[in-house]
């Protein structure tokens, strides 16, 4: 764990880093393709409940994939930490977005039925 970590051949120094910031490309590309929403619409879906820690977990992925890969193993750990940390984050907040979400076009198709 750390690509900082012991190792003396340059080869397995370039795989382990290429493999750290491959991994942290994945969650970080998720979060520009919801940051390249206009500013409109993420105001629109700020206002459900949950969407802030669902952010905040997308934010917290990538940096805890750096941090697990790059550091070597006491503060490695600290990454694996943030990652399970902004992982359940992610999920709770989107969960409770999509509640919300189901819930207003619930109300709203019971108020459109009168």
């Amino acid at each position: 764990m750390g690509v900082l970590g012991a190792v003396d051949e340059p080869g397995v120094l370039a795989t382990r880093i290429a493999v750290t910031l491959l991994l942290t490309c994945l969650p970080a590309w998720h979060l520009a393709r919801i940051l390249a929403i206009p500013a409109n619409v993420r105001g629109y879906l700020r206002g459900f409940n949950g969407f802030t820690g669902w952010m905040t977990g997308l934010v917290l992925m990538p940096v805890s994939l750096l941090v697990l890969g790059l550091l070597p193993v006491p503060w490695g750990l600290w990454g694996l930490a943030l990652l399970l940390t902004g992982y359940l984050w992610q999920r709770y907040g989107r969960r409770l977005a999509q509640a919300d979400i189901v819930s207003r076009e619930r109300a709203n198709d019971r108020s459109s039925a009168r």
